[in-house]
Formats: structure tokens, C-alpha cells, sequence
């Protein structure tokens, strides 16, 4: 080698011609190159090519595979592919594609996946088939994993009792475990496809109510409860908590809803919470007892001391019924305390006491509306309310006279959709002249203390005087009523 002259290794190469390259040892050369099976047959099915790829395959070299029938490589039971007319779809279209498990020289069952073209001659008649074949081991594997793992996962998912449902963007079901199945009393196959807009809260499965897209694709995921009808109507109450769905590239794939069976959790909630309000009513039925005790401990004394000195009596009357009235209340709601205080039994207690107290004919009177459906007090006034009828029927026996024939006072009680009303009538002295209707004020008619005691919204009194009689008109609305009246 002399001086200048570069090295082998970068000497040029000849260069290629399209002669040399269309030349059949070249072709074959580029055949063998590809990795896979590159198979030629006549249409007889005499196999005329048959590459590396192919050795690798099947296990046959060239030598033993050209001049022999493709049937080589078929197991037995599938010669009858081989037939001449299912060769027909081929030569009809020139292209055929297809799955199968071939036969390797080793005896091994080998998958492949053949796409098979139709050779034509330069008069563009068909001259033979050229096969290329790839090893189908692998995706057969990996789908046979796929499809154990998608048994393993649906055996999992039935086995729990938790209902796991995937739904499209349309909420149409496309999975649902047995949970779903057996609480809806339907299979799979007949669900798949089907509406699930129950499942978000809806008022009618058939108007399904879709969740807002943004904050689905936000990936917040949204939580509520909600009763479903099961099979012989039986009502169960499901914990939902709904997943969004998103795709790889952030579009809305669907919804994952998986609901708990929490009917039996709330039963038992419900149960607890009842014996609480139960044992709360107890305790407070007691304390308005002992109070009632106490008020009425404290008559017994009051009585003592008016018994004991005749000049206090008239003065210790007013207190004396102020302090029953009081102990009305608070006996009413130690013995009925699930209704509150109910108006027509405080104001019949109230004009018994009064009447012994006082002497006086006081008449109670109560429309049937109230006998159907009695008054209940909001508990925060039943108190304040029973001393101001109280004070308005002493009041009414203090400055009224007796009539000529009935009763002194007439007590009546009405009601309507919005409000209940209680009435006191008594006939009036010469007084009257002194009382002004429109305030409800007097000299010594004590109504200073009933309005300081009426509740600051949703009662009314007025006073009315006609034919020698003056009545006061106690009128409750719906604040003042308990929430039992409120519906009406």
C-alpha cells in the first residue's frame, strides 16, 4: 500500500445498479433479511419460496420446505382450509388476512397471523399466493393474560358485596357487578346499554341527571345518598360516590359509581337517635315536673298565709293564679312532651283554677275544628301564653259584673288554616267608660304585664266591645304555633 492510499475499510464500494438489484439472488438476499415468515406457494399450494423468517417459524430450511405442499405446516385437522374453493374470497379481492395455529417441524403448535396476497404473471393472471406470516405467541399470551386478569378482576368485583358500576359519558351502563345485578334483580347482559341516571340523584331514571363536565374533568369526584326500590318493593338506601372517567388525553371517558348498602347503618342510626330524643324527652319531662311541683308547693304556702290572714287574701289572689298558670305549663309539657303544650287543655286548666280562686262562672268553649286537630304551642311561648290567658280572664273577672243569666266569662277558642284565636268575654261594669279599646289600656287593668309577655312575633290582642260586653282577642299565628300546626 503505498503513501496516500486509505485503509480497506474506506475504499468505496461498488455502487448499485438497478440491474444488479433486480437480479432473483439479490431478491432473495432482501426476502431473508425480513424477519418474518415469507412464504410463496403456486396455486396449486407447492410451496416456491420460503425464507429465514420462515426457518425460524417452522423449524423446515428451504431445502426441505420448497416443492412440498403448504399442508406441511397445517396440523391435520385443518387440510380442509387447503380446499381449492376457499381460495375463492382471494382471488375475488387479492387480499386475505387471518389467525392461525400452525404446525412446526419440532411438532410445536406455533400461533401466527397471516396476511396472504395474490401473485399475478405479466399478463396479470393469477400465477400464485405470497404469505407473510408473523409469530403470534406473544399477543396470544398477552391477550390470554388480559382475559385473566379481566376474570380475575370480575370475580373479585362480584365477590364483594359493594355495588361498582362504570357508566359512558351518556351514563349508559357498561359494567355492573352482581351487587348491581341482585339489588336491581337483573342480569348483566340485559342491563348493558340501559340509562343509570337513578345513580345521580335523579327524580326519574328516565330523565337522567348528567353530572357538570367541568367539574367531572376537574377529576373532583362527587358523593351523595340516595333510596332505590328493590325487588318486592323494598327500599334501600345506597352511600354513592361517583369517580369521572378521564381519558389519556383529558376527555370524559365516563363515570365510576360505587355504592354502599348503608340501609342497616342507617337504621340503627335512626334507632340511637330515637332513644336519645326518647331519653331527652324523659329528662325534660321530669324537670317540667319538678317544677310544676315546686309552683305548686308554693300555692299550697301562698293559700296558707291568705287562709291565715283574710286581709292578704284579695291581694294574694292574683299572685295565687299567676303561680297555677304557670304550673299548667310546665305540668302540660311534663305529661304530654312529644305534643308540646296543647291550647285548649292549658286554657280549660287555667279557667278551672280561676274558678276556684275567684268563684266565678267562667265557660269554656271550643269549635270542632280544635277537637279534629288540636292547638300545639311552640314550647318557647307555652309558658309566657298561659300567664297572659291568665291575666286576661282574672282581668275579665275583676272589672266584668255578673250577668242577669249564664256564665260571668266566656272563654272560646277557633281556628283556621293560618291561625288559632282564644276569646274572653265578660260583661262590664262603669268602668268601661274608663277603658280604651284601641291600646287595651286602663287603670288597674293589670295589661302592662300581658303585653311585656306576648311573644315578639306571630300574636296579636285586641279588644272589641259590643252589647254591654267587652271580649279580649288573643289571635296566634304560625310563629307562635308548634311545628305540628304548621302544614295545616
Amino acid at each position: 500500500m503505498g503513501p496516500g492510499t486509505p485503509p480497506a475499510s474506506h475504499r468505496e464500494k461498488p455502487l448499485m445498479t438497478h440491474e444488479s438489484t433486480m437480479t432473483p439472488a439479490f431478491q432473495t438476499q432482501i426476502l431473508d433479511q425480513i424477519h418474518d415468515s415469507v412464504v410463496a406457494t403456486d396455486l396449486r399450494g407447492l410451496i416456491t419460496f420460503w425464507n429465514k423468517g420462515a426457518e425460524r417459524l417452522y423449524g423446515y430450511t428451504a431445502e426441505e420446505a420448497v416443492g412440498k405442499h403448504i399442508s406441511l405446516v397445517y396440523p391435520p385437522e385443518q387440510h380442509s382450509v387447503l380446499d381449492a374453493k376457499r381460495l375463492d374470497p382471494l382471488l375475488e379481492s387479492g387480499f386475505q388476512e387471518f389467525d392461525a395455529i400452525l404446525l412446526a417441524k419440532s411438532g410445536w403448535l406455533r400461533p401466527i397471523h397471516a396476511r396472504l396476497s395474490l401473485i399475478r404473471d405479466a399478463a396479470n393472471e393469477p400465477a400464485g399466493i405470497l404469505s407473510l406470516s408473523i409469530d403470534n405467541s406473544d399477543l396470544q399470551s398477552a391477550r390470554a393474560n388480559l382475559h385473566d386478569r379481566e376474570r380475575q378482576l370480575r370475580t373479585i368485583l362480584d365477590a364483594i358485596p359493594t355495588v361498582v358500576v362504570h357508566l359512558d359519558p351518556q351514563l349508559r351502563l357498561k359494567f355492573a357487578n352482581k351487587a348491581y345485578e341482585s339489588l336491581v334483580n337483573c342480569s348483566s347482559c340485559n342491563l348493558l346499554g340501559r340509562q343509570c341516571g337513578h345513580l345521580f340523584e335523579s327524580a326519574s331514571p328516565a330523565v337522567p341527571q348528567r353530572p357538570n363536565d367541568t367539574e367531572a374533568l376537574s377529576g373532583s369526584a362527587g358523593t351523595c345518598e340516595l333510596e332505590m326500590t328493590c325487588q318486592g318493593g323494598v327500599r334501600r338506601r345506597l352511600a354513592i360516590q361517583r369517580i369521572p372517567d378521564i381519558g389519556a388525553g383529558g376527555d370524559l371517558q365516563g363515570y365510576f359509581v360505587v355504592g354502599t348498602d348503608v340501609t342497616e347503618a342507617r337504621r340503627i342510626e335512626a334507632v340511637r337517635l330515637e332513644e336519645e330524643r326518647r331519653l331527652r324527652e324523659t329528662l325534660t319531662s321530669e324537670v317540667h315536673h319538678r317544677v310544676k311541683n315546686s309552683l305548686q308547693g308554693t300555692v299550697g304556702l301562698l293559700r296558707a298565709q291568705a287562709a291565715k290572714s283574710v286581709e292578704l287574701a284579695d291581694a294574694l289572689a292574683p299572685a295565687i293564679a299567676q303561680v297555677l298558670s304557670i304550673s299548667v305549663g310546665f305540668g302540660l309539657m311534663s305529661t304530654r312532651s312529644e305534643r308540646g303544650i296543647v291550647l285548649c287543655d292549658m286554657v280549660r286548666e287555667i279557667s278551672r283554677n280561676l274558678e276556684q280562686i275567684t268563684g266565678a262562672s267562667i265557660s269554656t268553649e271550643v269549635d270542632e275544628a280544635i277537637l279534629e286537630q288540636p292547638i300545639v304551642l311552640d314550647r318557647r311561648y307555652g309558658v309566657n301564653l298561659g300567664m297572659i290567658v291568665n291575666e286576661l280572664i282574672f282581668n275579665a273577672v275583676k272589672h266584668g259584673k255578673a250577668p242577669a243569666e249564664g256564665p260571668r266569662i266566656v272563654v272560646s277558642m277557633s281556628r283556621n288554616l293560618e291561625s288559632s284565636t282564644v276569646r274572653i268575654s265578660n260583661c262590664v261594669d262603669s268602668t268601661c267608660g274608663r277603658f280604651d279599646l284601641q291600646s287595651g289600656a286602663a287603670q288597674g287593668t293589670g295589661l302592662g304585664l300581658v303585653r311585656a309577655l306576648l311573644p315578639p312575633a306571630g300574636s296579636h290582642l285586641s279588644f272589641v266591645a259590643e252589647a254591654g260586653r267587652v271580649t279580649a282577642v288573643l289571635q296566634l299565628n304560625c310563629d307562635t304555633l308548634g311545628p305540628a300546626n304548621r302544614d295545616l
